[in-house]
């Protein structure tokens, strides 16, 4: 029995170590590399976003065969065949000379993100965990963060030192090693050591304490019926109210999929996503050229991600706490402002020089998270079991298609105005639109589920 509880976090540490290569490796640590990218002979600014963009169209492609791709493979190969793509990837990184030679690679990069990315990870924390997975999603998701803190370094270390396609080799090994770990250890399911999911502590004791409350209510033979039903609804009002105390933000205890999302809102989910997507992408992979072009050394830039990198590492797993302990309604919002404030800081760069990017840099890393834990945890709270897998790939998909028509933004604007600033307050446009719809369709949400609580209370 020890060695299936000892099983979870094998687990979570799988989950981490897909996002570390699949996403981290592929897009939260590349920018460091764009600025070397675009210095190359025939690729320029717009060449570089292209790069990018081949990479987000092919993951958004990729990801609309997750569905089917894990059910027909079992997940444990499945992971080790996406990751081998990410190894490809590097290998052929390391061998271009050409804007097509890095499109080729960045095919392969797009496969290895879109099947072995934020689905996959999402999908196995999904089957092993039940209730609160802020927190154990937030330990996943920190994997893309840890790689944005340590490839930087590395890269510049080894570009310096060697070659640009020295490090590239170097990355293709490491994620050689991940895709055999992954392959070891991986099983998609508890069934398969015997072990069923895990069930948040919180939610098993106050499921216990709602059945002696009804144990307690049944045994009172001398109470009328209507009087039995007042206690009910009295214990379960209690139940789902006790965190308003905390303000219009806090998020009841309430399930949230005991109603079904709206079309309506599930559609604006979708629109708000691809927005996020779009900031999440190009803000963080355009951050190294910003800074570059608006006077930064690039020592000194890479210095810059990798504090960016320190910040989003570290607020992974914060924002998965502060929506378990506040709820995901007021936690999205915080988190939001702070997104805001990081486009807004970016945008002014150019005018504060260091300090201003340094400030830039951390903030940016604090709010960047929404776009990997705060999308985990708003596809498997709008969610029922049957219709998790679903969710998570429409999600992952609105992410991914955001990335992919606003990643060539930047690159655009730039050609146009002269300047990466330009993006960066329109990006700050994009995030104030994304709050507005995910917290007015969260609050609606949670409205909606309340009822239907009491009325099956009432029952």
């Amino acid at each position: 029995m020890e060695t299936k509880k000892h099983y979870r976090p094998i687990i979570v540490a799988c989950a981490f170590l897909l996002l570390f290569v699949n996403v981290g490796f592929t897009s939260t640590s590349f920018s460091i590399y764009q600025s070397y990218i675009v210095d190359l002979p025939g690729v320029g600014d717009v060449g570089g976003s292209v790069v990018v963009t081949v990479r987000t169209f092919v993951a958004l492609v990729c990801m609309f065969f997750t569905g089917f791709y894990y059910r027909r493979i079992d997940p444990r190969i499945g992971f080790f065949v996406a990751t081998l793509f990410t190894v490809l990837a590097f290998v052929l990184f390391g061998c271009a000379r050409s804007l097509a030679g890095l499109c080729f690679a960045s095919f392969f990069a797009g496969i290895g993100y879109g099947l072995g990315g934020m689905v996959a990870s999402t999908f196995l924390i999904g089957n092993w965990f039940r209730g609160k997975v802020g927190s154990v999603s937030g330990i996943a998701t920190m994997g893309s963060g840890v790689a944005a803190i340590v490839i930087p370094l590395l890269a510049g270390w080894l570009i310096d030192a060697f070659s640009l396609s020295v490090s590239f080799y170097v990355e293709a090994a490491l994620a050689l090693v991940a895709a055999l770990a992954l392959l070891v250890f991986v099983r998609a399911k508890p069934e398969d050591v015997g072990a069923k999911p895990f069930e948040a502590k919180k939610a098993a004791v106050e499921d216990a304490e709602c059945a002696t409350a009804r144990k307690a209510e049944h045994a009172d033979a001398a109470a009328s019926e209507n009087d039995h039903r007042h206690k009910h609804r009295r214990h379960h009002f209690h139940r789902v109210h006790h965190y308003h105390h905390l303000g219009p933000f806090a998020q009841p205890k309430v399930n949230l999929s005991i109603v079904p999302l709206p079309k309506a809102s599930y559609l604006a989910m979708i629109v708000a996503i691809v927005l996020l997507g779009g900031v999440s992408v190009a803000g963080y992979n355009y951050f190294g050229i910003l800074l570059t072009t608006q006077g930064i050394d690039m020592g000194v830039a890479a210095v810059l991600i990798s504090l960016a990198g320190v910040f989003l590492t570290v607020s992974k797993f914060i924002v998965g706490v502060v929506c378990d302990r506040f709820g995901t309604l007021a936690g999205s919002f915080l988190f939001f402002i702070l997104l805001t404030l990081a486009m807004l800081l970016c945008a002014l760069i150019g005018a504060g020089g260091i300090p201003e990017a340094a400030a830039a840099a951390v903030i940016l890393g604090i709010g960047m998270p929404l776009g990997t834990t705060g999308i985990a945890l708003w596809s498997l709270e709008l969610s029922s079991a049957e219709q998790m897998l679903k969710t998570i790939r429409h999600f992952q998909l609105a992410y991914a298609f955001g990335g992919f028509i606003f990643n060539l933004m930047p690159g655009v604007l730039c050609a146009l105005t002269g300047t990466y600033t330009t993006s960066y307050f329109a990006m700050m446009g994009m995030t104030i639109v994304c709050a507005i719809i995910v917290i007015t369709v969260y609050a609606h949400h949670i409205t909606r589920s309340e009822k239907a609580a009491e009325l099956d209370a009432a029952r």
